[in-house]
């Protein structure tokens, strides 16, 4: 279950980004049809906020996975050190 969570993150990134733009141009385009200005201020607000809510997930899952590859290269050199 938590093996590899930094590239789950980073798909969930993806997945939520995509999720996000579409939602927005729906609701978007819903609005704009009752001549309901405040339709492209949604548009706008969802792509820009997926995004930047995109952009953390994804560089927390990066972060995530250096750590772990540097957990495991010191367990390595640990490991030949000691022997």
């Amino acid at each position: 279950m938590f093996d590899y969570s930094g590239k789950k993150m980073k798909v969930l990134a993806y997945i939520l980004l995509i999720l996000c733009v579409i939602g927005g141009l729906v609701f978007g385009i819903l609005l704009l049809k009752d001549e309901n200005w405040w339709g492209l201020l949604i548009i706008g607000g969802a792509i820009v906020g997926g995004w930047i809510n995109s952009l953390i997930l994804y560089t927390i899952g990066d972060i995530s996975e250096t750590v772990d590859s540097l957990a495991y290269r010191l367990g390595t050199m640990r490991i030949e050190k000691e022997e």
